[in-house]
């Protein structure tokens, strides 16, 4: 089955935030969003997994995806720099 892990139990909208803090600022707004970016229709997001099909599911677990990357904050720090590379003279 191509069911992307998704929760069966939850519609297409909760599946799609799970990731996102329910008190976050325009969560709905951020899923309806992420279900566009996948191609997916607003009318989608009020059924339930097992009512899509496979294309579909697949769609709607790479938006929730995308809503968990981007509401966690990156694991590098802004202040992190480059290693040098050594200049072409060293390689010799």
């Amino acid at each position: 089955a191509q069911d992307g892990a998704l929760f069966p139990h939850l519609s297409i909208a909760d599946n799609i935030g799970f990731g996102i803090a329910r008190n976050a600022d325009k969560r709905a707004e951020h899923i309806v969003e992420l279900a566009y970016i996948v191609g997916l229709d607003k009318a989608v997001l009020k059924r339930r997994p097992h009512e899509l099909s496979g294309g579909q599911q697949q769609r709607v677990a790479l938006a929730r995806a995308m809503a968990k990357r981007r509401a966690s904050p990156p694991s590098w720090s802004r202040t992190t720099r480059p290693k040098r590379c050594p200049s072409p003279a060293r390689w010799r």
